[in-house]
């Protein structure tokens, strides 16, 4: 009896690991999919501009794809006088609003500058 329960253990243990082993490799297969996001620029709040430098997690099922990535991320709050550049920036977008979300490349950069601009500013009112 003892035995057929080890045994049994033993085979659910093995199934974990090749789940986990399968779920890592459908994780590799949907960051490929996706890697075309690198790169791309979002505006992600009112002032909030994100610049994808890399794919952690996609998350899909029936539903939803949800993409989960690293970015740079530019913020500029003139109502509270807030601005920062978060370089290692962790987010995560649903893949239906990413056509709504995307900006040119130039507009990001242009929201970089005035941040660097600002701080600058800042930095000198001190």
């Amino acid at each position: 009896m003892k035995e057929q329960i080890r045994q049994i253990n033993v085979k659910v243990m093995d199934l974990e690991e090749e789940i986990q082993r399968l779920h890592k490799e459908k994780q590799e297969i949907l960051k490929k999919d996706y890697q075309y996001l690198v790169g791309k620029c979002l505006k992600v709040g009112d002032e909030m501009y994100d610049l994808i430098t890399s794919l952690y997690s996609v998350e899909e099922n029936d539903v939803y794809t949800e993409i989960k990535y690293e970015c740079i991320r530019v913020e500029i709050d003139m109502k509270r006088h807030g601005f920062e550049i978060d370089s290692r920036c962790y987010s995560s977008i649903m893949l239906t609003e990413i056509p709504y979300s995307t900006i040119p490349r130039k507009m990001f950069e242009d929201k970089f500058n005035e941040c660097v601009k600002l701080i600058r500013d800042y930095g000198k009112s001190i």
